[in-house]
């Protein structure tokens, strides 16, 4: 009786190291790709510009400008910028109302993020894998031009139909960051596109 309970003393003993060796050895892996793409604080000194009754949103201090669509709403939340389309609504906090996607709303939130080296050479990999054809453009990666400039873009879709797009573009020690949000008009894709032709960077 004594020998099957110590028996099971060691089987229960052997089952915990090796619990803890999974989680240890986890946690190990996430904390080592999360170094991969450390982001920092997310910069900010957005302007938004009138011209001409056009609209421009500027950050002058990392050179950037995009010109706004005709008739479009401008978002400014202090260290990122939301366009979004005229039909679009907000509570009375400046939030927005999801129910405004049903008549086709469609917006684009920008970020430029300040980063480590080990990001941008993680982006710049990345960009050569998919260069030279890789299987992550099963999963909706590929390369696009932002300004002449290569940048990395994830297309996430559901059912045959795009979702949600994002696109990163690594220069110097920042990362500037694109995304549509959760698309449900097909023409959001579109309106996407042509606002990525509307940016500048003077770097």
């Amino acid at each position: 009786m004594n020998f099957k309970f110590k028996n099971k003393k060691i089987i229960i003993f052997a089952v915990v190291i090796v619990l803890i060796l999974i989680i240890g050895g986890g946690f190990f892996w996430w904390k080592n790709r999360k170094g991969e793409e450390k982001i920092l604080p997310p910069v900010s000194d957005y302007e938004i510009i009138e011209i001409s009754e056009r609209k421009i949103v500027e950050n002058k201090k990392e050179k950037f400008t995009v010109k706004v669509p005709d008739d479009w709403i401008v978002k400014d939340y202090v260290t990122s910028v939301g366009l979004f389309s005229p039909e679009t609504e907000f509570d009375e906090n400046g939030g927005f109302l999801d129910s405004v996607r049903e008549r086709g709303a469609c917006g684009i939130g920008i970020e430029i993020l300040e980063t480590e080296k080990t990001t941008i050479e993680y982006f710049e990999n990345l960009i050569r894998a998919l260069q030279k054809g890789s299987e992550l453009e099963q999963d909706g990666y590929s390369v696009v031009s932002v300004d002449n400039k290569t940048a990395v873009r994830r297309i996430y879709k559901k059912d045959g139909e795009t979702k949600s797009i994002e696109v990163e573009l690594p220069i110097g020690d920042k990362v500037y960051y694109f995304e549509s949000g959760l698309i449900v008009n097909q023409q959001c894709v579109q309106e996407f596109d042509k606002i990525l032709e509307q940016i500048s960077i003077n770097i």
